[in-house]
This record gives structure tokens, sequence and C-alpha cells, in this order.
């Protein structure tokens, strides 16, 4: 969430080495710690879970890749906050299993999801578009955000958590969708529908083989107030677009735009992504192998795509949101080659594969194990 304005060098590269920093400090958290038979246990459980095996062999391939580039600094900042998510992933992964380190990672994405979407709010207007951008300084980066942390929050608010818990999730899936909305990023709003999609397929497909805990009578009028709760809190928070926001109009055109002049290629954004991939998929076939070396992709697609900023550039002020692929597997094939692409890809299958494994092993099905 640290603000960066291009215009201002200072401020360069402040949020990724704000990033590495605090994987260090997670990191850190986790090595002071007395290393008993249990902690030593609890890490030698999470090095055995396949994503994160996975993981690790992407950075080592990273790693290798960041030696092979021919643009050193580049390599080194990008292996760096690849390194940096994957101490972080490794670290919550091993540390979280307790109850209570896993309630604490909850709360604080729900603080984050209320502190992000508030923030938006409070700056709405301030930039020169009438767009939802937060601190990010561009709308399609803070509408992603809420794509990783509106599914945790539905999760939680459907869940039979104390209410102390599970109101907070509640405003916060609110706020974040309201958010969401102004910041009018359809690829998130695409995102995050089809993360919906999922939830309702987890809720036919995989509830009912699950046998349900008995209630008593005291939780479930306890269940009934939490309902009524949430159904205020969504009644306000349709009264709020309605009355309070006359951009719901302006949303609602950006909306129709998915089926009118999206797929008949008509709009800028659109067609300049088009190009960006095209020129993306030249570069993989040129090395499709070993890749162009990691970070080094907004410094040489210039020459291929025409789009954002020449090479000098780019060595000079950093790469802007404009010299990005806007294709995470495109890029990743141009930095790493299809081995690393490869690697990634298996992250996320072994990933989705856990999940849909686990579920079996829930004694009942809440949605907040889903």
């Amino acid at each position: 969430m640290i603000a960066a304005p291009l215009e201002n060098l200072r401020w360069h590269g402040c949020r990724t080495a704000a990033f590495e920093v605090g994987a260090v400090l997670v990191l850190a958290a986790a090595v002071v710690q007395p290393w008993n038979r249990q902690h030593r246990k609890q890490w030698g459980e999470a090095g055995k879970v396949w994503p994160l095996r996975a993981l690790i062999a992407f950075l080592m391939w990273g790693s290798l890749s960041a030696i092979l580039s021919p643009t050193k600094a580049f390599a080194i900042q990008g292996i760096l906050l690849l390194a940096a998510g994957v101490a972080i992933a490794v670290t919550v992964a091993a540390e979280a299993r307790e109850h209570l380190s896993y309630e604490l990672v909850l709360n604080a994405l729900i603080g984050a999801t209320l502190l992000i979407s508030l923030t938006g709010f409070a700056l709405y207007g301030a930039n020169k578009m009438p767009l939802a951008v937060g601190l990010y300084n561009d709308h399609t980066l803070y509408g992603a955000v809420f794509t990783v942390l509106l599914p945790i929050m539905l999760a939680i608010s459907l869940s039979p958590v104390p209410l102390a818990r599970r109101l907070p999730a509640q405003m916060a899936l609110l706020c974040g969708t309201a958010a969401l909305g102004l910041s009018e990023t359809r690829s998130a709003w695409i995102g995050f529908g089809l993360s919906l999609l999922v939830f309702g397929g987890l809720t036919l497909f995989v509830r009912p083989w699950q046998p349900r805990e008995r209630s008593s009578g005291a939780e479930r009028r306890g269940q009934k107030i939490q309902d009524i709760l949430a159904c205020l809190l969504v009644l306000s928070g349709l009264l709020y677009l309605i009355i309070a926001l006359p951009q719901t109009g302006q949303m609602g055109e950006r909306l129709r735009t998915l089926s009118t002049t999206v797929p008949q290629g008509k709009e800028i954004s659109v067609a300049w992504r088009f190009a960006a991939w095209t020129g993306a998929a030249k570069m993989l076939r040129q090395k499709p192998w070993g890749g162009w070396g990691i970070g080094s992709y907004p410094l040489r697609q210039y020459e291929f795509t025409g789009l954002g900023q020449g090479a000098d550039t780019v060595q000079a002020l950093g790469p802007t949101i404009t010299d990005e692929a806007h294709n995470s597997y495109l890029q990743i094939g141009v930095e790493m080659g299809l081995p690393g692409l490869i690697l990634w890809l298996g992250v996320l299958g072994s990933a989705f594969t856990l999940g849909v494994t686990s579920l079996r092993r829930f004694s009942h099905g809440s949605p907040r194990q889903w």
C-alpha cells in the first residue's frame, strides 16, 4: 500500500523494498522462536506439502535464470521479490498450523480488507480518473487485490464462527465488494465472479456428503441474530450504492462493455493487451527453454511490442505497469522459459489438488474450511 509516484525518483523501489524487508521480518520472527521438537515437526510437515515443494523448485529455477540473465540488476531485483514471496509462503504454512496462529492470519486478512477498502473510499476522486485506486496509484492493481481477499471474507462470513469474528468479516466483505465495484477493474470483476462460481459448486457438490453438527437452541437463536445483522449490512450497502453514489450508473456502463465493445476489439486497452501478448509470444518463441532471464521482460519487451518505454528509459527510471505483459503466464514463460512456466503451473495445480483432497478429511461442511 506504499504509494510510489512515478515523477518522484526517491520513492522508486520503496514498495518492493518494503515487501522484501517484511519477508525478512516474518522469517526472522519464526527463526528466533525456540526450536523444540514440536516446532521442528511443524516445519518438517510444511516441507512435505507439494505446493511448497513446487514453489521452492520454482525459486531454484528462478535463481538459475538470474545467474544466466544478462541484465543483472533487474535479475537480482526479480529473484529478491520471488524469494521474499516464497519465504512468506513457507513461514506462514509452517507457523500457522497451530489454531491460534491460524486465527491470527485470518484476523490480519480481515483487517487488511477493511483497511484497503476504506483507504479507497477516503481517496476516491483524488486521482485524475473517477476510480477507486487507494494507495496503489492504479485501479487494476487495486481491484486485483480483492480477488484474493474477498473469497476468504465470504467463507468466514458464512461460517459458524463467533459473532465477534463473523461480523467484521461481513463488514469487510461488504466494503471490499463496494470498493471492487468502484475500481471499475473488469478483469477483477470476472475473477471474483469465477470465485463465486467455485464457491457455489462447493456448496452444491461438497456439503451434501459431509455430516452437519447438531446445534442447540441457543446456537440457533444466535445464528438468527447473525443472519439479521448480515441482512442489515447488505441492505445498508445497497442503500449506500443507490443513494450516495451517482457513479453506480458509470459502473453499469463499464460492465456493459464486457458484452459490447470488448468482444469486438474496439477498446484501446483491450487492443493494447493483445498487442502486448503477441509480442510476449514472439519473445517466448525465440528463447523457449532458458528464457530471457528473470526480471528482464520490462527491459526487452519494447523491441517486440513497441509499447511502454524503451530499454534506455527503463534502465534510467525503472519499469512501469505499461512495461509488463499483463499476463503472468506469458511473462513467466518469457523470463524463465517453458521449464519455469511448467513449474509455476505445478505450484497452482498441486495447490488445487491438495485443496480438493483435503475436503474429504473435514468432519463437517463449513464454508470456512472450504
